[in-house]
């Protein structure tokens, strides 16, 4: 149990940090416009549809630090989002985050997101399988 817990905090450090990816938005996004570019990501990502999220092209993530290809990895594994939801929403510094359970099939997980506009650009993205 520690040892997860010590993955799960180092993952969420890693988040905090940050990695150079790209994601589609303007810079001057107020919380309205943070908060429907997030959502728009997570339905496209439950829609195992990465065309339905507002990504550049040439876009790269990362999930539990490793680098993996649009269309596999949590875009193929999530199924829904789970009860508990929280999204945290900065239009100050441009970020957004997203911390909550989601649903693999049957199997619940947590899942950290930090979405970067401007001078934050990217996207973060942590799942721990409980």
């Amino acid at each position: 149990m520690a040892a997860r817990l010590g993955r799960f905090l180092l993952c969420l450090l890693w988040i905090v940090a940050g990695a150079a990816n790209t994601f589609a938005a303007d810079a001057r996004c107020d919380r309205a416009c943070l908060r429907t570019t997030l959502d728009q990501y997570l339905n496209a990502v439950i829609k195992h549809d990465p065309s339905a999220a507002p990504l550049f092209a040439g876009f790269r993530q990362t999930e539990n630090a490793i680098v993996v290809r649009l269309g596999t990895g949590a875009w193929k594994t999530i199924t829904a989002l789970g009860k508990a939801q929280r999204r945290y929403l900065d239009p100050v510094s441009g970020q957004a985050g997203y911390f909550g359970i989601v649903e693999e099939g049957a199997i619940p997980s947590v899942a950290t997101l930090r979405q970067g506009l401007g001078e934050y650009l990217g996207i973060y993205r942590s799942i721990q399988r409980l």
